[in-house]
């Protein structure tokens, strides 16, 4: 390899600048939702109302970045399926990218805050139940916006940010635009309602672009990703909360009530066969026992 300036191509260094100012401002769209509310809060309403705030979008953020994980291999595998222009193994690597993150995002999501009134007491004291409604709002609509990541993320593999970016500008001047008003008028219920409000608008946008412009149907994603995780979550979450309410659970018990729904809810998960061929023989690579599992479900 050699370094020579005179071959300097001005095209290339255009697309390359450009590729990452978008993916910049993209980043920089996401600090700004995060902390204008707490800057809003502090200046008209007080630090206290700021710092309330701040602990329930720093737990939501936290489970989000948790789930998030799951999205990490993404971008390379649409990267490299874009450069051999496997066009179907876009799509499907979109379709199933939704699964798994519908198969772990949803439980958790409905499982965090149905114990939330809890968790806050046992975390924070009994005193800071102002926390637990912006906690769950937070947490849902964070979950939300995280499901634009398999179509940014294929996006950006691909090459193409604007979608991304321009979603996350619209984010900006709708959260800046409501947050500042009904903070205003509502203190810190109106920083919770203006930051939701915001992260759907945009994601809405996003979503209505992504589908149009790729022509995947809207309705197979939420049919083969989200209905079952969801049926099984809130059949699962109805159960054990019938059995053991969450009032007087210590933090032992509410790790135990996670494993039994997390039980409950991966027997529900299994009888109603979300799991394709596809998905049974990439568990199987990785434990080849699950076999057993899947003749008992199979024969089920």
């Amino acid at each position: 390899m050699t370094v020579n300036p005179l071959q300097f191509d001005r095209r290339e260094a255009v697309k390359m600048f450009g590729f990452s100012f978008r993916l910049y401002v993209t980043q920089a769209a996401v600090v700004i939702n995060n902390q204008i509310e707490k800057l809003f809060l502090a200046q008209m309403v007080g630090v206290a109302a700021a710092g309330w705030y701040d602990i329930a979008s720093d737990v939501a953020l936290k489970i989000r970045g948790a789930i998030g994980f799951l999205l990490s291999p993404v971008l390379p595998a649409a990267s490299e399926l874009s450069a051999l222009g496997h066009s179907d193994g876009i799509r499907e690597l979109y379709f199933r990218t939704h699964k798994y993150l519908a198969l772990i995002g949803v439980p958790a999501v409905l499982y965090i805050c149905a114990v939330s009134g809890r968790f806050v007491e046992l975390w924070i004291g009994p005193d800071m139940k102002m926390v637990v409604t912006p906690l769950c709002v937070l947490l849902a609509v964070s979950l939300i916006n995280l499901a634009t990541g398999p179509g940014f993320l294929i996006y950006a593999g691909s090459g193409n940010l604007k979608p991304g970016m321009d979603a996350a500008l619209m984010g900006i001047v709708v959260n800046v635009a409501i947050s500042f008003t009904l903070i205003k008028w509502y203190g810190f219920a109106g920083a919770v309602f203006g930051t939701s409000a915001s992260l759907i608008i945009a994601a809405a946008y996003f979503f209505i672009v992504f589908h149009r412009q790729t022509a995947y149907p809207a309705l197979r994603l939420l049919r083969e990703a989200y209905l079952k995780p969801l049926i099984c979550s809130v059949l699962s979450l109805t159960l054990v909360l019938a059995v053991c309410p969450t009032g007087n659970l210590s933090w032992l018990g509410l790790a135990v009530m996670a494993a039994v729904f997390g039980a409950i809810y991966s027997t529900l998960t299994l009888l109603s066969q979300f799991f394709d061929a596809y998905d049974w023989n990439k568990i199987e690579t990785f434990v080849p026992a699950v076999r057993h599992v899947r003749r008992l479900v199979t024969f089920a």
